[in-house]
């Protein structure tokens, strides 16, 4: 089984799914993430994926997050029979634009921090906050989906 985990940059939320979802070591599990707009926000990413570097560090999670980030969903990089995770409506709809689902995605609400095209501004203080709080979230939906896909032995 392949779970993919899509959000728009590929800095932030799917690339903390895709690190902790790897860190329960389950067998027989392929994950991957990508995004919708990773390409043409990569540049402006850089210092987020950073500050998400040493979060999942902390979270000893350092042997399983990317070591580079910003890998554009495409069909090259896609199957449609994976699980299919996309982390917002948005996402959803920016990835129908690029690739064919089989089945409609999983849609997890969780917050980016942009809004649109539009960046939020943050100080790092409100950016360590906000990125700790959507680890949290994530760690909390991967733990669902591993509950409900039965993948606990």
């Amino acid at each position: 089984m392949k779970i993919h985990f899509i959000c728009r940059g590929n800095a932030i939320r799917s690339i903390m799914a895709e690190a902790y979802l790897k860190s329960r070591e389950l067998e027989n599990l392929e994950v991957a993430s990508s995004g919708t707009v990773a390409s043409a926000h990569h540049d402006i990413n850089v210092s987020v994926f950073a500050r998400v570097a040493e979060i999942l560090d902390k979270q000893g999670l350092a042997a399983y997050r990317k070591s580079d980030f910003g890998d554009q969903l495409s069909s090259d990089s896609f199957s449609s029979e994976d699980i299919n995770i996309c982390m917002s409506d948005e996402v959803v709809a920016e990835a129908k634009q690029l690739v064919d689902f089989a089945q409609p995605p999983i849609i997890w609400h969780i917050k980016d921090v942009d809004v649109g095209e539009q960046r939020i501004e943050h100080t790092e203080t409100q950016l360590d906050t906000f990125l700790g709080e959507v680890y949290g979230d994530i760690k909390e939906h991967v733990d669902m989906l591993v509950q409900q896909l039965g993948l606990l032995v």
